[in-house]
C-alpha cells in the first residue's frame, strides 16, 4: 500500500474518522486509539505480504520481554539482556536481507580457493523475498534496549504502546527511525491525551510530500530509468546528466516519503522525526550527513561510530571509525557491493573532510563570501552525485561503466536511444520548482520567521502543491525506493 495509491487514500479515509470517534472512551490503562492504531499498523503491513507480521511480532515480543528484564534482573546482568536483543534483531535482518550475499559470496571465495561449495538454492521453501521495512523497524527496537542499558529511556510496561512504537504505519517501512525516548512519549502525549492536530501544517506537508515524490521524482526515473539500463550505449554527459538527476529523485522520492509520514503521523496527534533539512544546500560532506536520512546518520553516530570510539582515540583511529561506520551504513541499505562501494566513497569524504579541518580553522571558515560558499556547495553536491551512481546502478559492472564513461568523457553509441528533449525539459523544470520550494522553507525557517506575509504564501502552498501534480505528476505510480531496504 504505497503513500502515492488510491488505496492508502481510501485507508486514510477510513482510519482517520473511527481514530477520532474512538477519542472518548477509555478502557483500563489503554485508550482504544492504541489498540485500533495498532490493528491499523498491522493491517497497513500485512497489505503487502501476510506472513511477515510474524516478524515484526517477533522483533516486538524480544524487546518488550527484554525491556521488562531490566526491572527484574540485577544490574550486572542487564548487559545479556542487549545482547539477546541485538543478536536476535540482527540474526532476523541478516538472514532475510544477506543470506544470499553471504552464501554466494563465500561460495565465490570458496571457489578462488579451490573449495566447490553448492549453488545457492535459488526458490528454497527458505529463501524470501526481502520484506519491506526490515531494517527500519529492527533498528528502531534494537535502540530500545541499548538506550535502556545507557539509562537513556525508561521501560515502556504497557505491551499495545510498545508494539505501536515499533509497528507505527507512517514510518514503519521507511523511517524515519525513532527513537523510544521520542516516540512512546508522542504516543502518550498525542494518542492517549489527544493533543491539538495542526491539520493545515499536516495537509501541506502531505501534499509537498506527494509533489516531491509524483511529480518530481517519478518523471525523472521515466527519463534516467533507460540510461543506467544499458550505461555503455550512453555519453559520459548523458550518464553524468542522469547521475545529477538521480540525485534530484532519490531526494524527492525519499524526502517525498518522509513528509508525508510526518504529514499522516500529524493527523494523529504524534509528531515524529525530521529526516531531511534541506540537504543539497550543505557547503560539506559532514553538513550533508548532518541534514539528511538524519534518523540514520544520527543512529549511526550514536550507536556506532561513537562506541567504537568516535574522535576520542586519536586521529589515525577516528578515520578508521568513520570509514567503518560508513561502510556497515552502505551494507545497511543492501546486500550489494554497490552500497558497499557507496559507504566506502563516503567515508573517505568525511575523513578527508576532517583532516582539512584540522589545518582550517573555524576563523577562517567564517569569513566566506556568498561565491565562495556557492562554489562549495556545488563541489559538495558534484562530490554526492558521484556515490549515487553506485546506489542506482543493479551491478556493480555498470558502476564501473558509467565512472569510466564519465571520467574519460566517452561519446555515445549509435545503439542509443534518443533522450526525449521536452521531457528533459519538463525534469529541469520540476527540479528548479522543488529547489525554489525548499529555499523558501530554509530562508523561512532561518530569517523570514517574524514576516507576517509567510503565513499568506503558506497558505497558497498546499493548493499549489496539488495543481502542479496533477499538471506533471506521472502517469505511473512508482514504489518509493527505500521500500526495498
Amino acid at each position: 500500500m504505497w503513500f502515492n495509491s488510491v488505496d492508502f487514500l481510501w485507508f486514510i479515509l477510513l482510519v482517520l474518522p473511527i481514530y477520532y470517534a474512538l477519542g472518548a472512551i477509555r478502557v483500563g490503562r489503554s485508550m482504544p486509539r492504541v489498540l485500533f492504531l495498532l490493528a491499523s499498523s498491522y493491517f497497513f503491513y500485512m497489505y503487502w505480504n501476510p506472513f511477515f507480521i510474524i516478524l515484526i511480532v517477533a522483533s516486538t515480543l524480544l524487546d518488550y520481554f527484554c525491556g521488562l528484564g531490566f526491572l527484574k534482573w540485577p544490574r550486572e546482568k542487564h548487559k545479556w539482556l542487549v545482547t539477546l536483543s541485538m543478536c536476535g534483531n540482527i540474526g532476523i535482518l541478516a538472514f532475510f536481507k544477506y543470506g544470499r550475499f553471504f552464501y554466494q559470496n563465500a561460495q565465490a571465495l570458496g571457489l578462488a580457493l579451490g573449495w566447490e561449495l553448492p549453488a545457492y538454492p535459488e526458490g528454497a521453501a527458505w529463501d524470501f523475498d526481502l520484506p519491506v521495512g526490515i531494517s527500519f523497524y529492527t533498528f528502531q527496537t534494537m535502540s530500545y534496549t541499548i538506550d535502556l542499558y545507557r539509562g537513556k529511556t525508561k521501560v515502556e510496561t504497557n505491551f499495545w504502546r510498545f508494539a505501536l512504537f515499533v509497528s507505527y504505519f507512517p514510518q514503519l517501512v521507511a523511517g524515519p527511525i525513532e527513537r523510544a525516548r521520542h516516540l512512546l512519549g508522542e504516543i502518550k502525549h498525542g494518542v492517549e491525551r489527544a493533543r491539538p492536530v495542526d491539520t493545515m501544517g499536516a495537509v501541506q506537508q502531505i501534499t509537498f510530500g506527494l509533489f516531491k515524490k509524483v511529480a518530481l521524482a517519478d518523471s525523472i526515473g521515466m527519463l534516467i530509468n533507460p540510461i543506467f539500463a544499458n550505461p555503455e550505449q550512453y555519453s559520459g554527459g548523458q550518464i553524468l546528466t542522469a547521475s545529477i538527476f538521480f540525485s534530484f529523485q532519490i531526494y524527492g522520492d525519499f524526502s517525498g516519503y518522509s513528509d508525508i509520514a510526518i504529514g499522516v503521523a500529524k493527523l494523529f496527534g504524534i509528531r515524529i522525526s525530521t529526516n531531511f533539512f534541506f540537504p543539497y544546500f550543505a557547503t560539506n560532506i559532514t553538513g550533508f550527513w548532518r541534514t539528511w536520512h538524519i534518523s540514520l546518520s544520527s543512529w549511526l553516530r550514536e550507536y556506532l561510530y561513537i562506541p567504537l570510539g568516535g574522535n576520542r582515540k586519536g586521529k589515525s583511529r577516528t578515520y578508521a571509525n568513520l570509514l567503518t561506520t560508513m561502510l556497515l551504513g552502505g551494507l545497511w541499505h543492501g546486500a550489494s557491493w554497490n552500497f558497499v562501494l557507496w559507504g566506502f566513497l563516503h567515508g573517505i569524504y568525511l575523513a578527508i573532510h576532517r583532516v582539512i579541518g584540522i589545518f582550517r580553522p573555524k576563523e577562517a571558515r567564517a569569513r566566506r563570501g556568498p561565491v565562495a560558499i556557492v562554489v562549495a556547495g556545488l563541489f559538495t553536491f558534484f562530490l554526492v552525485t558521484l556515490t549515487w551512481i553506485p546506489f542506482r546502478c543493479t551491478a556493480f559492472a555498470d558502476t564501473v561503466t558509467c565512472l569510466s564513461r564519465i571520467f574519460t568523457w566517452a561519446p555515445v553509441s549509435a545503439e542509443a536511444a534518443a533522450i526525449d528533449s521536452g521531457q528533459l525539459a519538463v525534469c529541469w523544470l520540476l527540479v528548479g520548482l522543488v529547489v525554489l520550494f525548499d529555499a523558501f522553507y530554509k530562508c523561512e525557517f532561518s530569517y523570514w520567521q517574524d514576516k507576517s506575509w509567510v503565513a499568506y504564501v503558506k497558505s497558497l502552498l498546499a493548493p499549489t502543491f496539488v495543481m502542479l501534480t496533477v499538471i506533471f505528476g506521472a502517469t505511473e505510480a512508482q514504489q518509493f525506493i527505500y521500500f526495498q531496504f
